[in-house]
């Protein structure tokens, strides 16, 4: 009897089932690949524009950031016309959605900027977006002035002081008595210079110093050969200040004539002459006898009041023949030299000479010098003050040149000058004194113009800089404004007087009252239709119901057989 191998109904399922888990199992892989092939690394987001601080633009080398919730994912700095992201990329990182680190943006992500660390602006973070986003900022930093022992500075003074960004201050040193200015510690132009100014491109710290003035002095020692003496500044010892310049006048006695000098002396043939205190000095005048049969003059030397005549001094002097001799008159303190009387070369000048032709007389002449002076009264109107020379009546020799500096108070500004000022305009100014004069410094109140700025939002969004409603700024201030969409929206335009009308981090300028209004668009919703279920019979399926069939054909031949 022959016997068919019909499989079991417990065969059949185990076969389905076994080509079932294969089919999950390659299903399953399938679906992990596409997930793998879908994780496609997001691109940066790049951003540029222009900087502007304190409402000029930046100045080249200003730092530019960006951050994400505190971490920066891009920095940068300004280039020679105040942009950044311009003449070198600016490009905010995206994050990579393959690994667990957090290294950028994702896109909805709130990107911060900051301009040398203050807040600059905002925006979204769009993944492979490229978009211009000018960024403003008011930078201010603190000057701090301080002094040494021996002086002050007295402007713009001493303390802390706040200044807008790129400022040049200036700096005024005064030593006090018996003191003289040395250096300047810190930034600023010229070190050296009692008067300099610093720029305030960061805060800044800087110190006048001072120094005593020295004192030394050295010891002039005086003497003359036999047949002559040493009239001035005369013999013995003298006490001088260290680089003095002292005269020497030698004169002969009756029958000797000057040969020379022994000592450091400017020159040692004249018996007029100098020597500088740099150091203790000796010096000795030497005469000879003059000849038996050398015609001889005497010359006579006197002075009016007011001075003397240093060179060759005063009284009788004998020259021979022929001899010019060298004249200086010296005008005592609060006289000027007038005139010769005699036969000099020049009756006008103070220093001149005399020939010796003859016995000669000459005298010095001098007159008082005029001691004008002239008042000047410094004054201020309301909103500030005159701090050099500071206020009141002050006297001063005719010709000075004052210096004036109006410092204004705060909430005001200097306006002008009143009075006979080199430049009325100008807060810091001279006055010369030809005349009695009277000057006051003017200064009007800020201007404080104020515009009113309305902030609205349409459907799908919200302005969240400066927020929305009515604000308040001061004429000319640059308001930064930021449209943040809400969920399924997207920003797509401002209605209003804005920098940039399609950018959701833009500006408005106030000069004037303004109104705008962020709007946004749905995001575009693109739905996939899945496939109707195929009508195809699987390949199993009929192996599966051709073994059935196999079986059934089977069990009806063994069931005939054995009928």
């Amino acid at each position: 009897m022959i016997k068919l191998g019909i499989p079991t109904k417990s065969k059949i399922i185990g076969l389905a089932g076994a080509f079932g888990l294969r089919l999950t199992t390659a299903i399953v892989l399938i679906a992990m690949s596409a997930t793998v092939v879908m994780a496609v690394p997001q691109m940066p987001h790049q951003l540029g524009g222009q900087v502007t601080v304190n409402g000029s633009p930046a100045p080249a080398g200003l730092s530019v950031s960006a951050s994400i919730n505190g971490v920066e994912y891009a920095s940068g700095t300004t280039d020679a016309q105040g942009e950044y992201g311009i003449s070198s990329a600016f490009r905010v990182s995206a994050d990579d959605p393959v690994t667990p680190a957090v290294e950028g943006g994702t896109n909805g992500d709130t990107i911060n900027l900051y301009v040398d660390g203050i807040p600059a602006g905002s925006t979204t973070f769009s993944s492979g977006s490229v978009d211009t986003l000018d960024l403003s900022v008011t930078i201010e930093y603190t000057l701090t002035v301080s002094s040494g022992a021996g002086g002050s500075v007295t402007t713009p003074g001493e303390g802390g002081f706040t200044y807008d960004a790129g400022t040049v201050v200036n700096l005024v040193a005064t030593p006090a008595s018996g003191y003289q200015f040395s250096s300047w510690t810190g930034s600023v132009a010229n070190s050296a210079s009692a008067s300099t100014t610093v720029t305030m491109d960061g805060n800044k710290s800087v110190t006048a110093n001072f120094t005593v003035i020295s004192t030394t002095t050295y010891t002039l020692t005086v003497s003359s050969s036999a047949g002559g003496s040493v009239t001035a500044p005369g013999e013995g010892g003298f006490t001088y200040d260290a680089g003095t310049v002292v005269n020497l006048v030698a004169t002969p006695a009756s029958g000797y004539q000057f040969s020379s000098w022994t000592g450091p002396v400017a020159n040692s043939t004249s018996a007029s002459t100098t020597v500088t205190m740099d150091g203790n000095k000796s010096v000795t005048a030497n005469f000879t006898v003059i000849p038996s049969g050398t015609t001889t003059y005497t010359l006579t030397v006197s002075s009016g009041a007011g001075g003397l005549v240093t060179t060759p001094g005063e009284g009788s002097f004998t020259y021979n023949a022929g001899t010019v001799v060298n004249l200086v008159a010296t005008p005592a303190s609060g006289y000027q030299f007038s005139s010769w009387t005699g036969t000099v070369a020049n009756s006008t000048s103070a220093s001149t000479t005399v020939t010796m032709n003859g016995n000669k007389s000459v005298t010095a002449n001098f007159t008082v010098i005029s001691t004008t002076t002239y008042t000047l009264t410094v004054s201020s109107g309301a909103g500030g003050s005159v701090t050099a020379p500071g206020e009141g009546g002050f006297t001063y020799d005719a010709g000075t040149v004052v210096n004036l500096v109006a410092t204004p108070a705060s909430g005001y500004q200097f306006s002008s000058w009143t009075g006979a000022v080199a430049n009325s305009a100008s807060a810091s100014t001279t006055v010369t004194m030809n005349g009695n004069k009277s000057v006051t410094a003017n200064f009007t109140v800020i201007s404080t113009t104020t515009y009113t700025l309305t902030v609205s939002s349409g459907a799908g969004g919200s302005v969240t800089t400066p927020g929305e409603g009515g604000f308040t700024y001061d004429a000319g201030t640059v308001v930064n404004l930021v449209a943040t969409p809400a969920s399924g929206y997207q920003f797509s335009s401002w209605t209003g007087p804005v920098a940039s009308t399609t950018s959701a981090s833009t500006t408005v300028t106030m000069d004037g009252n303004k109104s705008v209004t962020a709007n946004f668009a749905v995001i575009a919703t693109t739905t996939t239709t899945p496939p109707p279920p195929s009508t195809t019979i699987p390949p199993w399926v009929w192996i599966v119901l051709g073994i059935a069939v196999l079986a059934a054909l089977g069990w009806v031949f063994f069931a005939r057989r054995r009928i």
